[in-house]
């Protein structure tokens, strides 16, 4: 059974946050607007995981003529009646999303096996240097971020040289002003920081779509050092097996500081102090139940009490494990997550379509796609689990202007273990 789906899924927890809250000025979820006969127009967009919109995706929903999206991820659809299932299909994958009782008039919906492509890039290079100095032990490191409102990109310089090269990706107008920000460090045995060798920023490094610019070079000076430390909290079925620490630049931009393993679930970490900086600590559990992660966010130097609290992933309860006949009318069923959004996987065999049914209910079906080319298959083994993300209040609520990608901001995800079963003959 193909595993390829749940990797790219459940990869979308990563340690130390992509992960923000729902950006000022998005539309309350009981905003709608509506037409005659009660029912609304539904003017939403379709993105992917890198948050870039997605042109040419057909959306439907069910029981009106479908459309596609336009080259900014856009679609509009009237005459809906609420709440509504809205599915968006993946022709090329064999891959149906579907959406469940949303009642919102504009949806940012994902397609989470997507990144999408950007409208523009540019290429920035420089040598990086000051600190404790190049070459770099294997005990020490360093690491540069672009930040900017629209971009964001991650690199680290060479070890021997301290020369390094980056490419930023962002939609919208073709010239940006960023800021490019180094830090040196060494690690402990467990590969966290510490200690800090230096730090430096260039800042209003304006970047054109298309260019080069070169010789963007950093010379580090030294910066002060300061504690954190916490607690993680694991359900009994799971084992701790690792945490880490990511450095937060505004607007936008992560600088990981590392990862350590083990079941410890007492930490203390060393943190650069820099202006306009904050830390995300996560935390990563697994066991024969699955795996659960968080991350709690915008943590200042010197805090002393972080707690991080790992939930239980969900328990499949019907259709049993290895169950045969299953239809689009079997029911599928799962214990809660406090505050959490559930994602139904469903993966077949290879060229077989498979299917995302997102909900905040713990029972659904697998969706009648036949009319959009992806109807359930006869007499094929599917795979199965549900993964949720949290915490939101709704579906509405995770179907904001970035949907479920959130960025630094406190956060949970979840994956069940794996069931399966063979569809009817």
């Amino acid at each position: 059974m193909p595993r390829t789906r749940l990797a790219l899924l459940a990869s979308l927890f990563v340690p130390a946050a992509i992960l923000c809250t729902l950006l000022p000025g998005c539309k309350s979820d009981s905003d709608s607007s509506t037409g005659p006969g009660g029912t609304i127009t539904v003017t939403g967009k379709v993105i992917g995981v890198g948050l870039q919109p997605l042109a040419n995706s057909p959306v439907v929903i069910k029981g009106l003529p479908a459309t596609t999206t336009n080259a900014s991820g856009s679609f509009t659809i009237s005459g809906v009646t609420v709440p509504y299932d809205l599915t968006v299909a993946v022709s090329a994958t064999k891959l149906g999303i579907t959406y469940r009782g949303l009642t919102r008039t504009d949806p940012t919906v994902i397609n989470f096996l997507s990144s999408g492509p950007t409208a523009n890039s540019a290429s920035i290079s420089g040598t990086i240097s000051g600190g404790a100095g190049y070459p770099e032990p294997a005990t020490r490191t360093s690491s540069v971020v672009l930040s900017s409102a629209e971009a964001n990109a991650t690199t680290s310089p060479n070890s021997a040289t301290g020369a390094y090269s980056m490419t930023a990706n962002w939609d919208g107008a073709a010239t940006i002003t960023t800021t490019l920000h180094a830090l040196q460090w060494d690690k402990t045995a467990s590969g966290m920081p510490a200690a800090y060798n230096g730090y430096a920023s260039k800042t209003g490094l304006t970047v054109t779509a298309g260019g080069t610019f070169a010789s963007q070079n950093i010379a580090l000076t030294a910066v002060s050092a300061q504690t954190i430390s916490g607690t993680v909290t694991v359900p009994a079925a799971l084992g701790l097996s690792s945490k880490s620490m990511t450095l937060q630049f505004t607007p936008k931009g992560a600088m990981p500081l590392g990862t350590e393993t083990g079941a410890s679930t007492a930490f203390t970490y060393v943190v650069p102090m820099i202006t306009g900086t904050t830390l995300s600590v996560s935390a990563l559990a697994s066991g024969a139940a699955g795996t659960s992660g968080a991350t709690d966010a915008g943590v200042a130097p010197g805090t002393t009490n972080i707690a991080i609290t790992l939930l239980e992933p969900s328990t499949q309860s019907l259709p049993v494990n290895a169950a045969t006949g299953v239809t689009t009318t079997t029911p599928f069923t799962w214990t809660t997550v406090p505050n959490a959004i559930y994602i139904l996987l469903l993966n077949g065999p290879a060229g077989q379509p498979d299917y995302l049914v997102v909900t905040s209910s713990t029972t659904t079906t697998i969706p009648d796609l036949a009319d959009l080319g992806l109807g359930l298959p006869a007499g094929q083994s599917y795979s199965w689990n549900i993964i949720t993300f949290g915490p939101f209040a709704s579906l509405d609520a995770a179907s904001g202007q970035t949907g479920f990608i959130l960025q630094n901001a406190d956060f949970n995800q979840t994956t069940s273990a794996s069931r399966s079963f063979t569809t009817a003959p």
